[in-house]
This record gives C-alpha cells, structure tokens and sequence, in this order.
C-alpha cells in the first residue's frame, strides 16, 4: 500500500476534523509571530488560523473555513494577493471586521475587486465591519468596483465602500456599479455607507454608455436596502444613456429604507467617436440619487439632498447640445413606486448642452428638480417634503435654436404615467424662473398627477402637454387652484427661512406648521391610503389641532395638510400661545422646542434654566451645564469638568488634572505625575535627566538596552560566519530578566550549534552533534537585578567554565559530552529559539560571542565596560546603543537584525560613582577602602566600586579615574 496515500488521507481526515470543530479562524497581516508583516508570501510558520496565529490573508482564511465559521479579520489594511478578489466559493461564511469597519479596510490598489460572489452563496453569507476601497472591476464584466456578485445573495452590515470605480465602459454588456454589481441577487445591506464611488470616466472624444448606479447597479435582483447612506456616488462620464447616480436598478423589486442620498450625481454626457457623424453626442445621467426601470419600488423614511442629474454634451461641429439627465433625485421609466416619509431638499436636474460650433440646436434642460417619472410609471407619494428643487436650464445656441429649459422643479410625469401626491409639503420649487415652463408640475399628455392634502408655496406654473391633467383638492395652494377643498392662506410655517434667515438655503428651513395654522384640521381623510398613521417624522397622523377648526372631510379628527401633523406627539411644537407659563427663560419659545437646541443633559430644561434655577453647576463660568462637559471633558470620571480639577491640581502646569496625567506618567504608581515626583523629591534623579529614576532602569553602562516581552526574538542573518566547529567559544551577555521562572533564550545559534538559556534562575550551556548536551549550574541568578553571564568552553578537551557576574559557577553535564557541535549555516538568534518556546522576559545588553577562551580576569575586566569591536576572537557583538528605529546592528559582521513586534528600546542610566562611604566625593577615603581590602571580596562598602564582587585593580583604576568628583545624588 502508498505509505505517502495514507499519511495525506489522515492529514486530510486531521484537518477536516480541526475546522469543522473551529468557528472562528483569525486574520491578521502582522501578528507577532509573522515574520514578514504584511507580506502573505512571509507566514508565521505556526500559521492555522487560531488566535495565537493567525492567517495573514483573507483568503486563506475563508479557504480553510468550513459553512457557518466566521473569518475575523484583525485592524489594520489590507490589500493585493490574498485579500482581493475574495471568493466565498459557495460556502457559507461570515467575514468581519474585529473593531469595525474604521479600523479594517480592505484596498483594490485600483488594480481588482474586492469580494467576488458567483457560487450560489445565501443570505446566511456576511460581510461585515469593513471598509472596502481602493476597487476596480475587472473581466468577465467591467462592472462592480468592490463587490460583482452574480446569482448570490449575501448580506453586508456596517461596511463602508467608498472610492471604488468599474473597469470602464468599453464592454456595452456592462451596465455599472462602481461600487456593487448585482445580477439575479438578493442581497441585503444594512448600515452601510456608499461614498465617492465613480463610473469610469471615458476619454473625451470617445462616446460610450454612462455605467449606471455609481454605489449600486442591480438587475434582475431583490435589493434591500437598509439605513445606508450614498454621500458623493456618480455614473460614468462621457457617456450616455446613465441613469442612478448612486442606485441603478433594472427589472428589480427593492426596499429602501431609512437612508440618506447626499450630493450624489449623473455623469455628464460624452462626445461621438471622432469623425462618425452618424452618431450624436451623449445626454447626461438622470437621476442623481435613483434611477429605476421596469422595476417595484418602495422607499421610505429618506432624505435627498444636493443630488443631480448630468449634464448633456455640448454639440461638436455642427450637432445638436444634448438634454441634460431628468430627476434629480430620483429618475423612473415604466416603474411602479411608493414613497413615503421622505424629504426632498435642493436637488436638481442636469443642464443641456451647448449648440454645435456651426449648426445645430441647444440641448433642453432636464425635467422633475426631485422626480421624473415616465413611460408608464405608477407613483404613489405619502407624506413628502419637496423644498428648493431645481430643473436646469437649456444649452445655449450657435448659429440655430435654444434648447428647452427644463421643467418642474418638483415632477415631472411623461408618457403613460400616474402619479399621486397625498399629504405633501412643496415649497419654492423652481424651474427656470425667466422662461416659459413649469416651476413644479409638468404633465405630458399621457400623463395624471393627482394632488390632496397638500401645501405648495412659491411660484405655481403647470405645463400640459395637452391632454395631460392635474388635479388637486383639499390643498392650501399659492395662487389658488381651482378644486374642492383648496384655498390660499399663509401656512404659518415655524421657521421658513431657517436659523441663517436665508430662504434659499434650505437645509435648516422649517416648515412645521404652528398651532392654529390654516390648514390644520383641514385635509381629506378619506384619501389617506390604508394604513397611514404616521407622518413624515413618524409621529401621529389624525390629531386634533385644538387651537384648529375642524374644516376637513371625514370623520374628526382630521388630517392635517402636508407632510407634518402639527400635534403628532413629537417634541416639535415650539409656540406659545396657548400656554406661556412654559418659558422658563423668558426668549419666547416654549421650554421643550427650547431644550431641543440647548438641553445638553437630556433633562427636558433649557440649559441656562438648570444654571440660574441650581439643578445644574457651572463650576468654570462658561454658561455649560457641567454634567454636559464631563462626557468629552471628565478624564478622571469624576463628574467635575477638567479645567476645574486644573485649578486644584495640576503640580506640572500642563492643563491636565495630575490624576488623569498619572495614568501614563507614573511609572511608580504612586498617582503623581513623575516630573513632580523628582521636583518635589519624591523621587530621585541620579542623572538629572528630568526623568525619575523609578522609571529608568540603572546601569554602569549607560546607553540602551533591549527590551523582550517573553515570545519576540531577534535574527542575525548570515549564520554561517556565527558558526563555531572546534576549539574554544566564549559566550557573554548582560541581563535583567523581569522573572527568572521558566526557559529563557539568551543567544542560541540555529539549528543548536550553541545556546546559552536562564531555565528556572539556572545557567544552561550547550550545544549539539547527534545528540543534545548541556551543563547546567543551579539556580544563581536573581531577577530585576543585572547579572553578567559568561562561558567559556574548550570543543574538543569538553572543558567548561560558567561565570556570574566575573564568579565561577560549578554544575554538572546533563549527558557526556562528545562530539562537535551541529554543521548548519542558520541565523543566529537573540531572546527565544528557534520553535520561540523559549522566550526571554527581560533586558538584554552586551552580548558578545568569541572565538577565544577568556580569562576569568578579561571577563571580570569587561562586565561592566564597553570593549573595542576590533578586539581579536570577536565573532558576535550587539550592543543595542540605537535607541530608536526598526534595526539594531552586530558590530563585528555586516550584518543587522529587523526589531520584532515585543522588543524596545530600553534608556539605561548610569548613576554609578566610585564613592565607597557615601559622602558624595570620590577621594582619599575611598582609595584607602580599595587598598585595605584589595584582593579580597565584598561589596561597594568594601571597595568593590566595578560590582563583580572582587576588589581588585579594576575597582582602583575605577577610583582613580574618577577621583576628585562629586558623585550625582
């Protein structure tokens, strides 16, 4: 039987069997154990997709996965091979984001898509939590920026997609979606937002079709759509035939709902191929927000603003300017769609193109400044506010005619189409206002439009194509409009003009009518469609106005007249007639509609009458509540604003309390900043750096060490000039290890050449042929202490000498020696091994590898002092004296080692000083210490000034070099 069949059948089998138990596998492109971050072809080699080590690509993950798993993707970006182009291969799956999508983003590089869904994938498949840019479509469809999905319906929650384009429109079989194609779906998005996502943009002289739908393009699909926003999204440019720039939907049912469309566009029209007169220039996009055809629509509790339809293309030579794109928010042909609860503010329709150089017409200006609905279209619209909507003008000519200027600023309806307006509020919606046409309604004489319950102020002109009709009854109408039920009066609107009492500027315009307003009280409820009960803020329809007269038809209470019901429960009435008593401050609006502008605590009480009735503090005097400071401006969570906490307490002068400074600046956790622990005297400062000593770690040294947090390890490529094969090797190195519990790695050269480890406070030496060797001493070393470890072994005669700080240490062989050491050429490896199991948790300075056997003397002699890199026998010296960057160097070989993810730069101070009885002053007294005990052994009392527990000529050369001088307190 093939031995090598069945060992890959049971890994298979293994496999299988770890997936189907894991559901969830992590990602991460720069986790701690992978040595090449954000390189996928440089894995951690432990790599399984477990917390610990993780995938460092998407795709891996999702592969590995199993139906049902989530794939959590860790922060950070990523992009190229292994994390575009994402397949979910007919599984299952959830793919999220850890922290949400402003921490994890996936980017195209403008070169693929980003998630590709064509294997019948259900709705149980998730994308959530991530940003997707960067996308550009690529074949079999130039379309789908960052996400084409065909015959797939997943689901994405809380994403952001933004800056995506589609590959272009030279394919004609492509029809958009710079952001997400979908064909024969039904995806859900919730939550999402679609930003600044672009149809490719054509060459100028190069006239193709617009790609529709700048954030969406879906056909023959079910799509909802739920809470997004579309900030920015446009089709194509120099094209024509585009429609939605943000939302195309062809032969679709849809939902769209709780969403915002905010200045997003339609291409501008594009020029004929060079030299073919027989094809004309392109007409702009229509519908900057949406654009439906052959579709069912409901979209419900939105806000359209600042959207557009393009431009058309200006004539060449002697053709015609093209019309500019229709609806500018919203663009339907031969649709069915319901639209409730929205408002419709300064949205706009394209401009028509200029006339030919030579001959030809101007283009006309699009129709419906909010909608255009044409060619068999059935529109139902309950509860809408359109305000401040625009249709263009017309292309200028040349040598012939002018375009059409455009017409209705709020509706356009053309062809065989039905629309009907119930409970609306229009107001100032244009055309243009110097040419013949109409400023809110166009009918084409195919076409109804039926008005009730409506408001409509500003300039009223209709344009009937002949045939067409309009209605409307029960309506407050400017001008008048002849109909049951209408009049004209003043609607009395809160605030029509806005904070910035500009009436044009439309955004902060309201138009709440007051209590008592004529057209409370006064609509049809018999024209309410089935089901109606809110209004367009979701409050309550039918309530009774009782400052109104009941003038409507039906049963009271009636409906008031457009989109708001003045009494709807809402905190949203703001006069004051009927009861004056609830204005605490006097300004003439009422308590609730006040607190809506200055209630920062939420209590239902104008803030400045919390401040001059007690119920709130204002302990700086700057007219704020501070319970309304505290949330941004409370670091410490003490309900007391920071600048208050200043004045008491703040020992540095830095603006922050000094418990909330401490956090981050008290190394020794006494809740002082440490700057005013060492001005006070607290702490000391030996070097007089300004940094307390409680927080630097001392050293006869000086310099910088490096830091290992037990699991990192530093590399030294190069492995074969660290190789040792016979004769004598002396191994050095400083440590401050911050335990001495377990196995920790020293220097080890790869493959067990050498290594030299601290396991459980003991010194461990040894290295390996066939078999492993090691001597081992008992437990000597201390930890948060420096120790100075060396060996020095004779290969060949199996001699062996460890030292602690410049002391011998006896041990014992744990095998006999035998043998050379392993032949290999690997890395030579500081603060863990090679399976990196045996991790330092410390500081490591001076390590030092020779080819030599050094002296006891040679080695007490250098502890504690630098040494020449041309000293002879050096093979290895690190010194870490870098203090900052990515790289440390070996002094010796050319060679540097990249700082892993857990090793730091560590300051180390030397605040050592020669003075034996502590009197401040190196002199006579602690010479003659040194010589009455020279030759012996003992402490700094006793002269040993070096600290390698011997007084000899070291510690005397150490006095007289620093004879004379006053030591740092």
């Amino acid at each position: 039987m093939n031995l090598r069949l069945i060992r890959a059948a049971l890994s298979l089998v293994m496999f299988t069997s770890l997936c189907a138990a894991q559901t969830t596998l992590y990602v991460d492109d720069d986790a701690p154990g992978d040595p090449g971050p954000g390189d996928v072809g440089s894995s951690d080699p432990l790599e399984d997709g477990s917390s610990g080590h993780p995938f460092d690509a998407i795709q891996e993950a999702i592969d590995a996965a199993v139906a049902g798993d989530t794939v959590l993707v860790r922060d950070g970006l990523y992009s190229g091979n292994g994390n575009v182009a994402l397949n979910f291969g007919g599984k299952d799956l959830t793919v999220r984001g850890q922290n949400g999508a402003a921490f994890t983003t996936l980017d195209g590089g403008s070169a693929d898509r980003l998630f590709v869904f064509e294997n019948g994938e259900t709705s149980a498949s998730l994308v959530e939590g991530l940003t997707l840019t960067g996308g550009d479509a690529r074949s079999p469809l130039l379309c789908g920026g960052a996400v084409y999905c065909v015959g797939a319906s997943p689901r994405f929650e809380d994403c952001i997609i933004r800056n995506n384009e589609n590959g272009g429109t030279s394919d004609f079989s492509c029809h958009g979606g710079a952001g997400v194609y979908l064909f024969n779906s039904a995806s859900v998005f919730s939550g999402c937002r679609f930003i600044e996502n672009l149809g490719k943009r054509e060459g100028d002289e190069f006239l193709e079709f617009n790609a529709s739908g700048g954030a969406i393009y879906a056909e023959q699909s079910t799509l909802t759509l739920l809470d997004c926003d579309f900030v920015g999204n446009r089709t194509g440019e120099r094209g024509t035939d585009g429609i939605g720039g943000a939302v195309a939907l062809q032969t679709c049912t849809a939902t769209i709902a709780r969403c915002t469309f905010t200045d997003n566009l339609g291409g501008d029209g594009g020029w004929r191929w060079p030299g073919n007169s027989a094809i004309a220039n392109g007409d702009g996009a229509s519908g900057g927000a949406i654009g439906a055809v052959d579709s069912d629509l409901l979209v419900e509790d939105c806000a359209f603003s600042g959207n557009q339809g393009g431009e058309g293309a200006n004539g060449d030579e002697d053709l015609d300017g093209r019309d500019g794109g229709d609806g500018g928010a919203i663009y339907l042909d031969n649709t069915t769609a319901t639209i409730r609860r929205c408002a419709f503010r300064q949205n706009r329709t394209g401009r028509g193109g200029r006339a030919g150089l030579f001959f030809g017409d101007g283009g006309d200006g699009g129709d419906g400044g909010a909608l255009y609905a044409g060619a068999g279209s059935q529109v139902t619209l309950v509860n809408v506010l359109l305000a401040g909507n625009l249709a263009r003008i017309e292309g200028e000519a040349r040598q012939s005619l002018p375009g059409m200027p455009g017409v209705a600023g709020a509706v356009a309806a053309d062809g065989a189409t039905t629309v009907e307006m119930i409970n609306a509020t229009l107001v100032d919606n244009r055309a243009p206002s110097d040419l013949p046409g109409a400023d809110v309604f166009r009918v084409d004489s195919l076409a109804s439009i039926s008005v009730v319950n409506a408001i409509v102020r500003g300039p009223f002109d209709l344009l009937s194509d002949g045939g067409g009709s309009l209605t409307m009854t029960y309506s407050n109408v400017e001008g008048g409009f002849a109909g049951t039920g209408n009049f004209d009066g003043d609607p009395a609107f809160r605030d029509a003009d806005g904070v910035d009492d500009d009436p044009a500027t439309h955004g902060d315009n309201d138009f709440h009518p007051v209590y008592g307003a004529s057209g409370n009280d006064a609509g049809n409820n018999l024209a309410l469609p089935a089901g109606t009960t809110l209004d367009i803020e979701g409050g309550a329809r039918l309530v009774d106005d009782p400052n109104a007269a009941d003038a409507g038809a039906g049963t009271a209470p009636f409906v008031d007249l457009g989109a708001y019901e003045t009494n709807n429960g809402l905190p949203n009435d703001c006069d004051l007639p009927w009861d004056p008593n609830q204005d605490c401050n006097g300004n003439g609006i009422k308590d609730g509609c006040d607190a809506l502008v200055a209630d920062c605590n939420g209590n239902g009480i104008p803030d400045d009458c919390d401040l001059s009735a007690g119920t709130s503090l204002d302990c700086n005097g700057n007219g704020q509540p501070d319970e309304c400071e505290t949330e941004m401006n409370d670091c410490n969570n003490n309900g007391i604003p920071d600048d208050c906490d200043v004045a008491l307490l703040d020992c540095n002068g830095n603006g922050i309390p000094d418990d909330c400074d401490a956090v981050d600046n008290d190394c020794n956790g006494n809740g002082v900043p440490d700057e005013c622990d060492v001005t006070s005297g607290v702490s000391s400062d030996c070097n007089q750096d300004g940094i307390s000593d409680d927080c630097q770690v001392r050293s006869p040294l000086g310099g910088y060490g490096l830091q290992f947090d037990g699991a990192a390890r530093l590399d030294f490529p190069g492995g074969a000039v660290y190789r040792i094969m016979s004769g004598p090797v002396t191994i050095e190195a400083r440590v401050h290890l911050a335990d001495v519990s377990g196995s920790q790695t020293i220097v080890r050269k790869h493959g067990n050449n050498y290594w030299l480890r601290v396991v459980d406070g003991a010194i461990l030496f040894g290295f390996r042929s066939n078999n492993p060797y090691s001597y081992e001493t008992g437990p000597v070393v201390t930890a948060e202490t420096w120790e100075h470890i060396a060996v020095v072994y004779q290969f060949g005669t199996d001699t062996i000498s460890v030292y602690l700080n410049g002391q011998v240490v006896p041990g014992t062989w744990t095998a006999p020696p035998a043998g050379n050491p392993a032949t290999n050429n690997q890395p030579l490896y500081i603060g863990n091994n090679d399976n990196q199991v045996s991790g330092l948790n410390g500081i490591v300075d001076e390590v030092r590898v020779w080819n030599v056997a050094r002296t006891q003397g040679e080695i007490q002699g250098a502890a504690a002092e630098l040494i020449d890199p041309a000293t002879p026998g050096l093979v290895a010296y690190c010194r870490f004296d870098e203090g900052s960057g990515a790289n440390t160097r070996e002094e010796i070989q050319p060679f540097g080692g990249l700082l892993p993810s857990g090793a730091d730069w560590v300051v180390l101070v030397d605040c050592s000083c020669a003075d034996t009885n502590g009197d401040g002053v190196v002199d006579l007294a602690d010479l003659a210490v040194i010589l009455s005990n020279f030759g012996g052994s003992g402490a700094l009392a006793d002269g040993d000034v070096t600290g390698d527990g011997t007084i000899d000529l070291f510690d005397l050369a150490r006095v007289l070099a620093e004879f004379g001088t006053t030591c740092a307190p």
